[in-house]
């Protein structure tokens, strides 16, 4: 509780990790670790792009996108600003 009587809700925060260059199942196993979920696109082999980046902090139970190299892949957005 703060000195003015308001209470703060203490939020546990994760950082992101870098799943760039990783393997599906690899980046599957290292967000799962750190307590994220992975949301992949492509069929490629490995890890091209990541949103959120690496080194951001988040929720646990929060979603990282990752995008898979390969012919299938989606236009990867613009970084978003935070």
């Amino acid at each position: 509780m703060s000195r003015h009587g308001v209470r703060f809700r203490e939020t546990r925060q994760v950082p992101v990790p870098s799943l760039l260059g990783l393997t599906g199942s690899e980046a599957r196993s290292r967000a799962s670790k750190e307590g994220l979920r992975l949301i992949e696109f492509g069929e490629g082999a490995r890890v091209v792009s990541q949103d959120p980046m690496a080194e951001i902090w988040a929720p646990p139970g929060a979603a990282v996108t990752v995008w898979l190299d390969g012919p299938d892949v989606p236009p990867i957005p613009a970084p978003r600003s935070h």
